[in-house]
């Protein structure tokens, strides 16, 4: 029932995998982020847009 809530309340209808949160904390930890500073990277599937 849990599961099935929040696919269904997730705009992309898919709940992320480990694999999908562990390349946003890669990102975040890499040379790549460099120029960023006081963000918040939001990985939901769009679950707060709404």
């Amino acid at each position: 029932m849990f599961i099935k809530f929040f696919t269904n309340a997730t705009p992309m209808k898919h709940l992320g995998k480990a694999e999908e949160m562990a390349k946003a904390v890669l990102f975040m930890t890499s040379d790549d982020s460099s120029l960023t500073s006081g963000n918040r990277l939001i990985v939901d599937g769009g679950y707060t847009v709404q």
